[in-house]
């Protein structure tokens, strides 16, 4: 059963955590190497060629992206069960000093029928202090939806092993039917690992605050650079 793959990823995860914790920062970005993405989205900033990396969500959901190119990037996402899978190619441009622009695409096939979001991305800033706005378009079953998934994210080092970070989608259809928020910080640990710590939470949950407060559901991620 795939499942069984469950413990010795967590033990690979924590050996690795252990293992690098004392590494050094990559030069290029400071103690970022994990610059082209924040919880899940992406910024408009792309992989450095021969650079890469390995990310987990719960231990649940993993996903991996190279740079091929000095614009782009390969790579894929899927489960611990192998469906659905993606391939997630992206590309980003340095349009200024603190303005990139870019976009990609998640592929997947259910059926022999491809289906997923193509997306472009804008980002204002650097890698340690910047604003992404984004907008995708879902496909599926030879349709393409019409209206775009918005998404509004940023992330700001406060200290010298740590970065807050923000994420919001928006379905721009009817915004009352999905707004997600996630919230919280990236823990660096050393050079090569990060952890992501924090809270996912519906529109709904923030409307309902002033009678009960409930900070959402946990999110956990991590992060192996190369």
């Amino acid at each position: 059963m795939p499942t069984k793959w469950s413990v010795p990823l967590a033990v690979t995860l924590l050996f690795t955590l252990a293992g690098h914790a004392k590494s050094e920062s990559d030069p290029a970005t400071g103690i970022d190497t994990h610059y082209s993405r924040y919880f899940f989205a992406p910024t408009a900033f792309p992989l450095q060629k021969g650079s890469g990396y390995i990310q987990t969500h719960w231990l649940a959901a993993w996903s991996a992206n190279y740079g091929i190119a000095e614009r782009g990037s390969i790579g894929f996402s899927t489960t611990i069960f192998g469906q659905p899978f993606f391939l997630t190619p992206k590309f980003g441009v340095k349009m200024a000093e603190d303005w990139s622009t870019g976009g990609g695409m998640m592929l997947g096939y259910i059926d022999g029928s491809p289906l997923g979001i193509g997306y472009g991305l804008s980002t204002l800033g650097d890698a340690k202090r910047n604003l992404t706005i984004g907008l995708g378009w879902a496909f599926g079953g030879g349709e393409v939806e019409q209206s775009p998934l918005l998404s509004i994210n940023a992330m700001g080092q406060f200290a010298p092993s740590w970065t807050m970070m923000f994420e919001s989608w928006i379905l721009t259809q009817d915004p009352s039917d999905l707004h997600l928020l996630l919230y919280g910080v990236r823990w660096y640990r050393g050079g090569r690992n990060s952890l992501d710590l924090g809270f996912i939470i519906h529109r709904e949950v923030l409307d309902s605050w002033n009678n009960s407060f409930s900070p959402g559901f946990p999110f956990v991620g991590w992060t192996f650079g190369f």
